[in-house]
C-alpha cells in the first residue's frame, strides 16, 4: 500500500504492508479569522494579565520561535506578539530561534519564517547553538541537583 505522509512542504510517499491499518485524525475546521484569533488570545490570555499590561518600555524582551523544522505559523503570531511590544525599542527585543540539536538557520529562511519586515527590522535574531558552550549560560542545578544545562 502506497501512502503521503503530512511532511514538509509536499508530504512524503511510503511503502506500508497491505495489512496496515491507517488511523487518521479527526481535523477541526479552521479558523474564520485567524489574525483576529491570534490577537484576541495573546490580548485576553487564558490564565494571567495580557502581554501589554505585563511590560513597560524599559523592559528587554526575548521571544523564542521554534526552527524551520516546525510547521508552526510564525510569520502569522510573531506580528501580532510584536505590535504588543511596540512601546519597547526594537533593539531590546531579541528573538531566539529554538533549533534544539538542529543546525541553525539560514538568512533565507529566517526571512521565510520570520517575514521580511521583522527579519530586517532591528530586531536581534539568535541562532540557538546547543553545543556552544561559550554562548550558553550555567544555571547551576534545579533543587533536586540535576543539572540545568547538562555538560
Amino acid at each position: 500500500m502506497k501512502v503521503k505522509l503530512l511532511y514538509g512542504k509536499n508530504g512524503l510517499p511510503v511503502s506500508l504492508p497491505d495489512k496496515t491499518q491507517i488511523i487518521e485524525p479527526i481535523f477541526i475546521d479552521k479558523l474564520k479569522n485567524e489574525l483576529d484569533s491570534i490577537k484576541k488570545s495573546i490580548m485576553n490570555p487564558i490564565s494571567g494579565i495580557n502581554l501589554k499590561k505585563s511590560i513597560s518600555k524599559y523592559n528587554t524582551i526575548g521571544i523564542s520561535v521554534c526552527d524551520i523544522t516546525r510547521p508552526m505559523p510564525i510569520k502569522k503570531v510573531l506580528p501580532v506578539v510584536l505590535s504588543e511590544l511596540s512601546e519597547i525599542n526594537p533593539q531590546n527585543i531579541k528573538i531566539f530561534i529554538a533549533n534544539g540539536t538542529h543546525r541553525e538557520c539560514t538568512d533565507s529562511e529566517l526571512e521565510n519564517m520570520l517575514g521580511k519586515d521583522i527579519f530586517k527590522a532591528k530586531y536581534q535574531i539568535i541562532n540557538h547553538d546547543a553545543f556552544n558552550e561559550d554562548r550558553i549560560t550555567n544555571l547551576g542545578n534545579t533543587t533536586s541537583g540535576v543539572p540545568n544545562i547538562p555538560k
